[in-house]
């Protein structure tokens, strides 16, 4: 049964991996291959540091020119860094799973939601510091228009399930996880930002897509890496990024 555009729900279902139980998200656009779930909903976050630091690195490894950080860094973390990123509650890590996990066990693609992120920390600025729900309330999060504003970066999907739709179905998924934040808020709207590499054409054919239009350029190392790692300075190679919004009115 289609899900409304403008609603946005979690299944009511589990899904089994490893002795690990999810419940996952569910939206407009499904996709029967794959599960999707937020692991901020996931009360055991022990039991998701192996899988999700296994996913993670190997995006770094296979497609390092897709983010500011590298393998290298990133191998380095300690179990305390791999477990604040999962329990940051600005920093919503989504993951798919294949529908069939006891033929595909292992974990195939991720993306990352960042916000409500503060205003003086919007899209076009650098990061001064990483986010944290301390540092923020909610007048810090909602402009004077009553816009709400998200990021979402580390898009990632492993080669073996590519051409399958699940890039869309986790920007989608990540897009209305946003919407719903900000329903139960006062927010009339909500500005999502996103950063595709200049050179890199599918990406920016995938976002414009889910709706996301370029509203100018920047240097890569300025967005995406907020609130994903508390205290984490982001790699500074410079890349220029064409920035990407969306702006959703909220009923």
């Amino acid at each position: 049964m289609a899900v409304s555009l403008n609603s946005y729900i979690f299944g009511i279902f589990t899904v089994g991996v490893k002795d690990i139980s999810f419940v996952a998200m569910s939206s407009e656009t499904p996709n029967p291959q794959f599960n999707i779930v937020d692991l901020s909903r996931h009360g055991d976050v022990e039991s998701c540091i192996g899988p999700f630091k296994s996913l993670r690195l190997r995006s770094l490894q296979l497609n390092p020119e897709s983010f500011t950080s590298t393998y290298e860094e990133e191998a380095q973390f300690t179990v305390d860094v791999w477990e604040g990123r999962l329990k940051n509650p600005l920093a919503s890590q989504i993951v798919a799973i294949p529908a069939d996990a006891s033929a595909q066990p292992d974990w195939v693609g991720m993306i990352v939601l960042l916000g409500p992120v503060a205003n003086e920390l919007e899209t076009r600025t650098p990061p001064r510091k990483s986010i944290t729900s301390e540092s923020l309330d909610e007048q810090d999060t909602v402009d004077c228009d009553g816009v709400a504003r998200y990021n979402i970066n580390a898009l990632f999907t492993m080669p073996s399930v590519r051409r399958l739709g699940l890039g869309e179905t986790l920007v989608r998924s990540a897009i209305n996880l946003a919407k719903d934040k900000e329903g139960k808020r006062r927010a009339g709207a909500v500005r999502v930002g996103i950063m595709a590499d200049s050179r890199n054409l599918p990406a920016k054919c995938l976002y414009e897509k889910c709706g996301f239009v370029v509203i100018g350029e920047s240097d890569i190392s300025h967005f995406g890496t907020r609130g994903s790692i508390p205290d984490q300075p982001a790699n500074q190679r410079c890349r220029t990024g064409l920035m990407m919004e969306q702006y959703i009115l909220l009923p």
